[in-house]
């Protein structure tokens, strides 16, 4: 299972910078590990052997110093969010926290969980970006 969601996160990295804002940042990551866990399915038990071996492939045939700089450059714009917007967006993006929950892990309302993840969402699009905002 860890193979999985470490080939899911492999894969994401260098296609973050193409994420578009259109749906949330989690189901766009659970629609990769979901692929990922197909393909998993569907391979010869001999790959499964391998540990990121799909992986590996799959970066291989990439530019790896595009997967690197992709990588790079998410982990400075998650540090550069202010740290409430930041823990916001990784329990709710990444670690699937409902707002309910997250208010009452951070000790804050709901209301500004939600406006804590928009703001983080803005500002994490418009850093990977350069400051160009997509439609």
């Amino acid at each position: 299972m860890e193979d999985l969601v470490h080939e899911a996160w492999l894969r994401a990295v260098p296609r973050l910078p193409e994420f578009h804002w259109r749906s949330e940042l989690g189901t766009w990551l659970a629609g990769i590990v979901v692929n990922v866990a197909r393909e998993a399915r569907r391979a010869p038990d001999v790959a499964r052997t391998i540990p990121g071996a799909d992986a590996a492939a799959a970066l291989a045939t990439a530019s790896p110093e595009r997967a690197l700089d992709a990588r790079i450059d998410v982990e400075r714009a998650l540090a550069a969010l202010p740290a409430g917007r930041r823990m916001v967006l990784v329990l709710h993006d990444l670690q699937g926290y409902r707002h309910a929950e997250i208010a009452e892990l951070l000790g804050i309302t709901a209301g500004t969980s939600k406006r804590q993840l928009h703001d983080a969402r803005r500002d994490l699009e418009l850093r990977l970006t350069g400051g160009v905002k997509h439609a």
